[in-house]
């Protein structure tokens, strides 16, 4: 793991709960902290390195100047001052928007060419707003998107059926502040269909649809519980990159012709590894499906639109 470093640019919870988990378990070499108020950073660093005297592993933790991240091999965008239990809308949006364009800047201008990671609201939206103004290429840019919520649904679906997670496949994909769903077509339970275990079982699958709402419906009413869940799956997603992994996850990614969308990220399960994203996976989604998933990115781009 030698030369790993990886730069967290600002004071979100979810990056600090990252931070903590990534010290504690030794997943890089470097940690520095940046883009945030120096008291702050320095108080972070502080905090981390106490944490990191009983790790596992041995991180150097440090402040940095936008020149020490040239070398990153990961830049982690969080935003504090903008975390909200629900979305940014309006002027706010766009006061975030303005604030993480300066952001990008300043970080490309710092040399950096590693891998951009999306930890913050409307990572969907950023994370193409990131991968426009930093002319990276699209694998190169992605967002958290919604693995804790295809995490969480793989979980209930395995309690439900009482077996191991391993032994589920299933996904949330879109927009998590917007519209994300479960395209049911494409969810398996120990190698069996779970659309086709439900046909004709109206019971049951009106137990499903209640199952995804409880995961989906409230992803964004949890206030703290959803961030540090979201710092978590941060720390999985940096650790198949770090790794190089090729772990399938559902972040935000720009697809280039995928589902016949390009211009646009969304959530969609992903091949996750040193290069970023390293494949959009195609689901053979149902035509209901696919008209959802077009019907999310429509929206997605006229938000974009309006704010740009």
């Amino acid at each position: 793991m030698a030369g790993k470093k990886v730069a967290l640019w600002g004071e979100g919870t979810s990056g600090r709960v990252f931070s903590l988990a990534a010290v504690c378990r030794g997943i890089c070499d470097e940690l520095l902290v940046t883009g945030c108020d120096l008291r702050q950073a320095e108080k972070r660093v502080w905090e981390l390195r106490r944490a990191s005297e009983v790790a596992e592993g041995r991180v150097a933790i440090s402040v940095s100047d936008d020149a020490g991240i040239a070398d990153a091999e990961l830049v982690m965008l969080t935003s504090g001052s903008f975390e909200r239990d629900s979305g940014l809308h309006g002027t706010e949006l766009r006061r975030f928007v303005r604030e993480l364009e300066g952001a990008v800047d300043r970080i490309c201008q710092s040399g950096f060419d590693g891998i951009f990671l999306v930890a913050t609201p409307r990572a969907e939206l950023v994370t193409e707003l990131v991968r426009r103004r930093s002319g990276f290429d699209a694998s190169a840019v992605l967002g958290l998107g919604t693995v804790t919520e295809t995490i969480r649904m793989r979980r209930a679906l395995a309690d439900r059926f009482v077996l191991s997670p391993k032994e589920i496949q299933a996904y949330v994909i879109g927009d998590r502040e917007g519209e994300a769903f479960v395209p049911w077509s494409q969810v398996y339970a120990a190698g069996k269909s779970v659309a086709a275990v439900c046909k004709g079982d109206a019971a049951l699958c009106g137990g499903m649809r209640q199952l995804e709402e409880s995961v989906v419906g409230t992803a964004l009413s949890e206030g703290m519980s959803q961030c540090a869940a979201a710092g978590i799956s941060l720390f999985k997603t940096v650790k198949a990159i770090l790794r190089d992994e090729k772990r399938v996850l559902t972040v935000a990614a720009c697809p280039e012709g995928e589902y016949g969308e390009s211009g646009v990220s969304l959530s969609l399960p992903c091949v996750v590894g040193k290069k970023g994203v390293e494949k959009v996976m195609t689901l053979d989604l149902s035509g209901r499906e696919l008209d959802r998933l077009s019907s999310v990115c429509d929206r997605l781009r006229s938000l974009r639109r309006e704010i740009t």
